[in-house]
């Protein structure tokens, strides 16, 4: 891919360990000792937000104004757009990944997946190790220690927006992630209906 088209920057993988899973202490024990708690909050949208149902509708049925003749809709919770739930968990999810460097089968990268710590986590024996992500996250057969809800947009706007076509990432050497302040240069040609820049959405 030419450096001109790079709208990403990479984040070097590193190797690490991770911890066994310990059976008297998995997800499916209730520890009376521990502390658990809520986060409530809001986000705003940076850059225009879209997260699609994967239906195409006519903008005047979004009460949008736009010459495509279908536009890609957004999520609703009732008659508001909202960002799900398991939308929000992905991207914190991902960022927990960069910093711990968790999930390398992820990333595509061709690498000894033992050294660099990939979870080895066996559901039907309940046994194997785990990285920091697939602890706190979840991992198949392994419950998480957190939950989102969904957060409806409570401030801001909705509009069409054109993007370029999307493909699957190449098998690269690092973890992708991408600024806001880098933007895809190719020609846009999928309409959306997205959340404008300095919409608020609440999670609670």
């Amino acid at each position: 891919m030419d450096d001109f088209i790079r709208y990403y920057r990479s984040i070097p993988l590193v190797p690490k360990d991770t911890e066994p899973v310990d059976p008297t202490h998995a997800h499916w024990h209730y520890a009376p000792t521990l502390l658990s708690g809520q986060i409530q909050g809001s986000f705003i949208a940076r850059q225009p937000v879209h997260v699609g149902t994967g239906q195409f509708v006519p903008p005047e049925r979004l009460s949008l104004t736009d010459e495509a003749p279908l536009v890609k809709s957004f999520y609703r919770l009732g008659d508001k757009i909202a960002v799900p739930g398991s939308s929000l968990k992905g991207p914190v999810r991902h960022l927990v990944e960069a910093i711990t460097y968790s999930a390398v089968s992820k990333t595509r990268a061709r690498l000894d997946r033992d050294r660099y710590g990939e979870s080895s986590y066996n559901s039907r024996r309940g046994e194997g190790r785990l990285d920091l992500a697939g602890r706190l996250f979840g991992a198949m057969g392994y419950l998480g220690h957190v939950k989102f809800t969904d957060a409806p947009l409570v401030e801001g706007q909705t509009t069409v927006l054109d993007i370029p076509p999307q493909y699957q990432p190449r098998i690269g050497d690092g973890r992708r992630y991408y600024p806001h302040q880098l933007k895809d240069p190719r020609d846009p040609l999928w309409p959306l209906e997205v959340a404008a820049v300095g919409s608020r959405f609440k999670f609670t």
